[in-house]
């Protein structure tokens, strides 16, 4: 949970190049006492990958940035960029059939000293690299505790490769000189989005009467809200706190909702984390230790329109029929379909995929988005429903379960777990969902 994957909001189109994901395979980050003995490696490996190669870093070179998450996250990012080394020979070699290789024995550039990306004639896609401190400074270290990473290769030019190493997902080894994390069996992002700022005009019509003899009197205030929303990412942890800011004609204002962003605006909050949202019986994700603990309004619910989104052909499709509240006003559940490959006819269908948000502690329930003034429309259009964290002005601790799931043809017993679905090669399972906190004080 990138600190609670959160996010995607509001804002401008801006053209960026492809982001391609690629299944991870480990991530190790060692610092034994001492900075120059540092070491960061990273690898991954997706068989029968529909990703391609773009870009030639022999050309234009490239960055590769590195982010460990977890109680002390620490991201850096690393030029790797094309020309020749002291002896005449390239930093990077290859083509896009050969694949790319950047060699720097004597961290002429920094403490990358070896970087690679390909993708084999048989579908095999690879990404590898190895930081060390006596070439150069490194600046992350472990978390203690570490819970999740992201890789970020970009390609100068061309596309940006995402290997995600998301919290939970995956085995962890956490000591006090290294944090490892093996063996992902989802794919996702590592590119946060982008800032943006939007200005709008609110009209607030205040009705005040006074006696039966006595006119009605309407104050209408014109108030200029902009809200600028700061995106920082220790790529794959994403936070995103939106700030409003208002300018009135008079003394009248109206109150408008912060957010999505986690922790809550002018906040903090307690997380945990348990289980695969892919896997039967989903994630359970819990927030506790709101400070402060009173708030004016706190609605927790989906980051943007952008999530829930799931795949089984190795890309995410945002599953945007919202099929509506149950189970007493604890269960929420959005529907989208993705293509799938049977294995065993290789006949491509289009799957049904489901994301269940159950509420599985606290005792508050949901509540569609648009019953809360302010929120839909405002900063939380289209997200259908949020959770009343602060119904009596006291937030409470509380816990959701996430759970994806899939109605394959080849399987008679409904809607299975998503991890569960065959895949031709694997690699082709994705899922995404972020949850953020809409907060008034």
């Amino acid at each position: 949970m990138s600190r609670i994957l959160l996010a995607l909001l509001l804002g401008a189109t801006v053209v960026h190049a492809a982001d391609q994901t690629i299944l991870g395979t480990q991530l190790v980050v060692k610092d034994p006492g001492a900075a120059e003995k540092r070491k960061v490696t990273g690898k991954a490996k997706e068989k029968a990958s529909p990703d391609t190669l773009v870009g030639d870093p022999t050309a234009d070179g490239a960055t590769l940035t590195v982010g460990a998450e977890g109680g002390t996250p620490s991201e850096q990012t690393f030029e790797l960029p094309q020309g020749t080394n002291a002896k005449g020979k390239p930093f990077w070699s290859g083509d896009a059939t050969k694949g790319f290789k950047y060699k720097d024995a004597k961290g002429e550039n920094g403490p990358v000293t070896q970087a690679a990306i390909k993708k084999s004639g048989k579908g095999v896609f690879t990404i590898s690299f190895n930081a060390q401190g006596k070439r150069g400074p490194i600046s992350i270290v472990p978390p203690n505790p570490g819970e999740g990473g992201c890789v970020l290769l970009e390609l100068t030019g061309g596309d940006s490769y995402s290997v995600r190493f998301a919290p939970g997902d995956g085995k962890v080894t956490n000591k006090t000189s290294l944090f490892k994390i093996t063996n992902p069996t989802d794919q996702g992002t590592c590119v946060a989005p982008s800032t943006t700022t939007s200005t709008s005009v609110v009209t607030t019509t205040t009705t005040i009467t006074t006696t039966s003899s006595t006119p009605t009197t309407v104050v209408t205030t014109s108030t200029t809200v902009t809200t600028t929303s700061t995106t920082t990412s220790t790529i794959g942890t994403t936070s995103t706190t939106t700030t409003p800011t208002t300018s009135t004609t008079s003394t009248t204002g109206t109150t408008i909702f912060a957010g999505p962003a986690f922790p809550p605006v002018g906040g903090d909050v307690q997380f945990s984390f348990t289980g695969n949202a892919a896997n039967a019986g989903g994630a359970d994700v819990s927030l506790f230790d709101f400070s402060p603990t009173t708030w004016t309004a706190l609605y927790w619910g989906p980051g943007g329109q952008n999530v829930p989104a799931a795949g089984l052909d190795g890309q995410n499709h945002v599953l945007s029929t919202f099929l509506g509240i149950s189970g007493g006003d604890t269960v929420a559940t959005w529907e989208g379909t993705s293509p799938w490959t049977n294995p065993g006819d290789m006949v491509v269908h289009d799957v049904p995929i489901r994301f269940t948000l159950t509420i599985a502690a606290g005792g508050l329930s949901f509540e569609p988005s648009t019953g809360v003034p302010d929120l839909d429309p405002g900063p939380g259009t289209g997200i259908d429903v949020v959770i009343d964290v602060a119904p009596a002005g006291t937030a409470t601790n509380f816990t959701t379960n996430w759970a994806f799931t899939a109605d394959i043809p080849t399987d008679a017993s409904g809607f299975i777990p998503l991890a569960d679905v065959p895949q031709v090669g694997g690699g082709g399972l994705t899922s995404s969902f972020g949850g953020g906190f809409y907060s008034q004080q």
